[in-house]
């Protein structure tokens, strides 16, 4: 990532294809399934609106916007219908105490 800083706490990109080029591949290399990136992304994403950080919350509510759209929630691993897929309870029990 290629950043000027002149003033503390203000950036001005030098290289926006640079800085995108290196998230991306670090998103690419990152140790995670694939069904987690594209949520992750979607958080950065920002419906267009793109942050450079994102906040646990804003993870979480790209994450179930993402799952919610058309049938990604069947790539959710180990969720047998979309009831199941819908049910909160099931994400607490499963990933939230785990």
């Amino acid at each position: 990532m290629h950043l000027e800083n002149s003033i503390p706490g203000s950036y001005s990109v030098v290289n926006v294809q640079t800085l995108g080029r290196e998230f991306l591949q670090l998103i690419e290399t990152t140790d995670m399934q694939k069904v987690y990136k594209m949520p992750i992304l979607y958080g950065f994403y920002n419906e267009g609106d793109v942050r450079l950080a994102v906040t646990d919350a804003e993870v979480v509510e790209s994450w179930k916007k993402f799952f919610d759209r058309g049938t990604n929630w069947k790539d959710f691993p180990k969720v047998a219908s979309y009831e199941e897929y819908r049910t909160m309870e099931y994400y607490r029990r499963r990933y939230v105490e785990n």
